[in-house]
């Protein structure tokens, strides 16, 4: 999460409250105005920065219009055109489906789908993963040597899952310590690309 991203907690409120078209064009122009600023602290250009927001955006609004329930259960991810689902859904159909509407977007250069099929969830569950993330965003924003805006992270049920750009395998093994240390954690799964 950037802060230029709308949180999948905003998207879900909004959505519920029937504003999500609305929020949507909202997030486009904020995204595409804002754009430029992120990729200043990160490894992308703004055009890539841009581009990983209309995915974003294009991503929730498919999964908005296969069902509620659908867009609510699952998390996405973007950096470089790479998408990582992540969530728990109620069975086969809804994992494929939410595959299917990610990997339509154009831009869209691989879809990682590590959506859960479960019905566990609940409150608790989603708070408890809701603080692990948290835990880590102040966690690598405060760590040295690593450049945080070049991270995607999501925790589901424990599972931490790792998406972006590591400057080199050291400062990846920093983040992974860092993740690994962090209460709550029970695995790290990571989708992380070198730059060197």
């Amino acid at each position: 999460m950037t802060a230029t991203e709308p949180t999948e907690a905003t998207m879900k409120l909004f959505s519920r409250a029937g504003a999500l078209p609305t929020l949507l064009l909202a997030a486009i122009l904020t995204l595409t105005a804002c754009g430029a600023v992120e990729s200043v602290v990160d490894d992308r250009s703004a055009g890539q920065v841009l581009d990983d927001n209309v995915i974003y955006t294009k991503i929730s609004t498919g999964l908005v219009r296969e069902s509620a329930d659908l867009y609510l259960d699952v998390s996405t991810s973007v950096f470089q055109g790479r998408v990582m689902l992540t969530g728990s859904v109620p069975n086969r159909d809804s994992l494929d489906t939410s595959a299917r509407v990610a990997n339509a977007v154009a831009g869209v250069t691989e879809v990682i789908n590590e959506l859960q099929i479960t019905e566990e969830g609940g409150f608790k569950s989603t708070a408890k993963d809701l603080a692990i993330e948290a835990k880590l965003e102040a966690k690598l924003i405060g760590a040295t040597n690593i450049k945080q805006s070049n991270y995607r992270w999501k925790s589901v049920h424990g599972i931490v899952y790792l998406l972006g750009l590591a400057q080199d395998q050291a400062e990846l093994n920093r983040v992974l310590t860092v993740i690994k240390d962090t209460d709550g954690v029970d695995r790290v799964i990571t989708h992380v690309k070198l730059i060197a």
